[in-house]
């Protein structure tokens, strides 16, 4: 298997990319690197999907790191994903842990697991404010290789866009007939 993105992946990488790393969102240079989110030296493949465009800063300070959870994190997510996965009996599941603890990460980890066995097909995050849902859609897309969209209130019909989304809670409110909740979406309410 090939290591390195031809021209035209990192051509489609820049494209997505909207011309700016996806990490910090400044401008890409002609020499940006494509990067694989779920490292090439794990079994990452080298297509677009696994791919991101960084610039040589974000790429050399994330180099090949792979999610680690910690303790309490690894048994929230083995119940979250045995709870809805296994007994699917309920479709609610509940992680208190303290403000900067690490609940974004596993949440993140979990929807990760149900995307990966066809459970849910994308993620909805309703968040209480702007900085909180930026944070979701950073560590999602570390996570899951996937990008998270930002949707308001002004967005009609973003249900047809079959994309990660996330949004605060006051966009809600004009997003009713988007955020009809099926079994193929998994909301995360923070």
């Amino acid at each position: 298997m090939r290591r390195q993105f031809s021209a035209a992946q990192r051509r489609l990488l820049a494209f997505a990319a909207a011309g700016r790393s996806q990490s910090c969102g400044i401008p890409l240079t002609p020499s940006f690197h494509a990067d694989h989110r779920r490292p090439f030296s794990a079994g990452g493949p080298t297509i677009t999907a696994n791919g991101q465009a960084l610039c040589e800063a974000c790429n050399l300070l994330k180099g090949n790191k792979m999610i680690r959870l910690r303790p309490w994190q690894a048994e929230a997510h083995d119940k979250a994903v045995d709870w809805f996965l296994d007994k699917a009996t309920d479709r609610h599941f509940l992680i208190d842990a303290a403000p900067g603890a690490g609940k974004t990460l596993v949440s993140c980890a979990i929807a990760e697991t149900m995307i990966k066995r066809g459970f849910v097909q994308r993620v909805v995050v309703i968040a209480p404010r702007t900085e909180v849902f930026n944070q979701w859609a950073k560590d999602f897309s570390y996570v899951t290789g996937r990008h998270m969209s930002r949707i308001t209130g002004a967005d009609d019909d973003f249900s047809a866009m079959k994309l990660d989304v996330c949004a605060t809670w006051a966009a809600t409110d004009a997003l009713h007939d988007g955020l009809d909740v099926k079994s193929s979406i998994a909301t995360a309410i923070v």
